[in-house]
């Protein structure tokens, strides 16, 4: 997958961009940078993107107990946590991280610094501390098959008997052709390539939810739950 800008702004016109290697923390750094100065809160976001987060929040929250000890890994700027603790799930039950320090400048306010994680996976995270629920919101795109299974078998690993993860994705594939798609990519490439059109920033991988099904399977969860268009719950059995 190829993106060209995010919540309106044009990569172009913050950060040099790549169409062969994934967007990583400098270049989250410097697209924070600007998000934040365009933006002031949470209800400067689009409507439509702000409902549709509000449906995933909704989805996460109706699988979480009130005990629950809650992580969201890859929480980006927060919408989804800032929705669930306003729904009434509790400051000290959830846990969030996120490679970008940046990014959380809102959330921040509205959680403890101790619940906060920065960097990658199981690294940043409390050697003795286990969950009952873990999730993914549109975060799993950005990791190829192998790191997506080393990343689902440590989550599994930190997630007590009988805890779920959750993943929510925002790029399943939904090509009815591919061999169309594949004669595009080839003609959205040479325009790349003759400088004709930017391709835009390498920003992960598009997968069908067969796919996503049987890379948690592969990472150890037995039990796997797929709900259309775009959810999926995994047990720990």
């Amino acid at each position: 997958m190829y993106e060209t800008e995010w919540f309106g702004l044009r990569f172009e016109d913050i950060v040099r961009t790549s169409a062969f290697n994934l967007a990583g923390q400098p270049f989250y750094e410097e697209f924070y940078r600007r998000f934040f100065e365009v933006y002031t809160s949470y209800e400067d976001l689009p409507e439509t993107w702000r409902r549709d987060k509000s449906a995933v929040a909704g989805w996460i929250k109706d699988r979480i107990a009130v005990d629950d000890q809650v992580l969201s890994i890859g929480c980006g700027i927060g919408f989804v946590e800032s929705v669930l603790l306003s729904r009434g799930l509790a400051r000290n039950r959830l846990s969030v991280t996120d490679i970008s320090a940046s990014a959380l400048r809102w959330l921040s306010a509205e959680i403890d610094s101790s619940r906060i994680h920065i960097g990658h996976i199981p690294y940043c995270l409390p050697q003795d501390r286990k969950y009952n629920v873990a999730y993914l919101v549109a975060a799993e795109y950005a990791l190829s098959d192998p790191d997506l299974i080393a990343l689902l078998a440590t989550l599994r690993e930190r997630l007590q008997e009988g805890g779920a993860l959750l993943l929510i994705s925002a790029s399943i594939d939904s090509r009815k052709s591919i061999a169309l798609d594949s004669v595009k990519d080839i003609v959205r490439w040479t325009l790349h390539c003759v400088k004709l059109r930017d391709i835009g920033q390498f920003w992960g991988w598009a997968r069908r939810p067969d796919e996503i099904i049987l890379l948690l399977k592969k990472s150890g969860f037995g039990q796997v739950h797929f709900e259309a268009p775009h959810s999926f719950e995994a047990k720990v059995s």
